[in-house]
């Protein structure tokens, strides 16, 4: 208990600061698997005597773990609930989010290692303080800002492009930081500037460079970030269009049709598609503010990478 003691003392005065490598672990003590497992089958309730702003100190810690169970099952569930329950404090959360901010660039560049977890869960639950942002407004100027431009930091980063193993579930770096733009080109706090950087750096990720195709939702997920954004009504449609025809664009292939030499090029070709494909069909659906405008260009640019 004299542990478990002295981490809660330290969440009290404050974790901001702390990064993976300084982070308690999520399992420790008293707090084995079965402790945090009990408070998923008790429908997520805090534990008597227990508070849900100290506790999520701890699950912060299970966001870096290769252990799907503790990251996924634990971490990320348990902390979006009690986020969304409003069961964790405006002060906790500003130090969750100053922290979060910070394991965003812990291992960044690195690919195929275990660093990618602490970076992506960490960007899926800054995208959760992000949306508490939305509904109830509680982060200063300075700190939202600071979240927007970790956020837009670590999708051009990240070259970890994992979307799933069997083994360690999913890894999603990509996704999670689109997850954040998404939250974060939904905040009123954002202007057209904003969203412009937003939208530029998701195009970033559209069709990377080297032979990853996604294949686990990613590109439905950057298109999303799009889509919101344009709902923002702050866009021009000039402009717009301009990044869609970019997108559509073979760069460095030179022209589409030698996409069908490398694997790297089919993998262009594809994300590329999976992307526009997507955005096309959210416009469809949702109808955002500016679709009619868009839709021609985007179906034009979708039509220019159908190879016969």
């Amino acid at each position: 208990m004299r542990r478990v003691w002295m981490v809660f003392t330290v969440t009290a005065l404050g974790f901001g600061s702390l990064a993976l490598g300084q982070q308690a672990t999520c399992i420790g003590g008293s707090m084995d698997r079965l402790f945090w497992l009990g408070i998923k089958n008790s429908g997520y309730a805090v534990p008597q005597g227990q508070s849900a702003d100290a506790l999520s100190h701890n699950l912060l810690a299970c966001l870096a773990s290769p252990d799907p169970e503790l990251r996924d099952g634990f971490g990320y569930a348990i902390l979006t609930r009690w986020f969304r329950a409003g069961q964790v404090s405006n002060p906790a959360l500003k130090g969750i989010a100053a922290r979060l901010t910070q394991n965003l660039k812990a291992g960044v560049g690195e690919q195929g290692t275990d660093t990618v977890f602490g970076r992506s869960f960490s960007a899926l639950i800054l995208s959760e303080v992000v949306r508490r942002d939305v509904q109830a407004p509680f982060l200063e100027p300075a700190e939202f800002r600071a979240v927007l431009e970790a956020g837009l930091a670590y999708l051009g980063a990240e070259r970890d492009l994992r979307g799933y193993d069997a083994r360690q579930g999913y890894i999603h770096g990509v996704a999670h930081g689109a997850d954040l733009l998404w939250r974060l080109a939904s905040s009123p706090k954002t202007d057209k500037a904003d969203l412009e950087r937003i939208l530029q750096a998701v195009a970033g990720k559209v069709a990377p460079e080297g032979e990853h195709s996604y294949v686990h939702g990613e590109s439905d997920r950057l298109a999303r970030v799009a889509l919101y954004a344009l709902n923002r009504g702050l866009l021009e449609a000039a402009w717009v269009q301009e990044w869609v025809k970019q997108l559509a664009r073979p760069g460095r292939l030179g022209q589409w049709s030698n996409a069908f030499g490398s694997t790297a090029g089919l993998a262009q070709l594809h994300n590329t598609q999976q992307f526009l494909r997507a955005l096309e069909s959210f416009l469809r659906l949702a109808k955002p503010k500016g679709a009619d405008e868009l839709l021609p260009t985007l179906m034009e640019s979708i039509n220019s990478l159908i190879l016969f």
